[in-house]
C-alpha cells in the first residue's frame, strides 16, 4: 500500500502528532507487523510509528503552504504551518495569530506578506 517516499496524512485525529491531514513521508514500512508504517513529519526529524489503515497519500495540490491565502469561518488568513492536534497556525493581516482546525480551512490561492 505504501512506500518509502510517499507523502502522506492521516485520516483521522487518533494521533496527536501526525494528526488530521498534517503532511508527513513514509520513512520505513514494517514488513514483519503488517499494517505499521513509521512517519516523519514534513520537515522535521523524528520518526513516528503508526496503523497505515488511518493513513492516505496526499491528493496532488492539497498541501498548505507558509504564506498561502487561506479563509477560516470565511476571513482571509495567512498559512503559517501545521501545528498538532489536526490544526495549523493562522495569520491575520492585522498580524493576530489563531490556531484553528484544519477541517475548517479552505484554500484561495494567491500569497501576501
Amino acid at each position: 500500500m505504501f512506500k518509502v517516499g510517499d507523502k502522506v496524512w492521516a485520516k483521522t485525529n487518533r494521533y496527536s502528532i501526525t494528526s488530521y491531514h498534517r503532511p508527513c513521508e513514509v520513512i520505513s514500512v514494517n514488513y514483519l507487523h503488517l499494517g505499521r508504517i513509521v512517519v516523519r513529519i514534513a520537515k522535521t526529524g523524528g520518526g513516528y510509528e503508526v496503523d497505515a489503515c488511518e493513513f492516505e497519500h496526499i491528493p496532488k495540490g492539497a498541501i498548505f503552504e507558509k504564506g498561502e491565502l487561506v479563509t477560516h469561518k470565511e476571513i482571509m488568513f495567512k498559512f503559517i504551518k501545521y501545528d498538532c492536534m489536526g490544526t495549523a497556525i493562522l495569520k491575520h493581516k492585522e498580524g493576530y495569530l489563531i490556531n484553528a482546525k484544519i477541517k475548517d480551512i479552505r484554500k484561495v490561492g494567491g500569497f501576501f506578506v
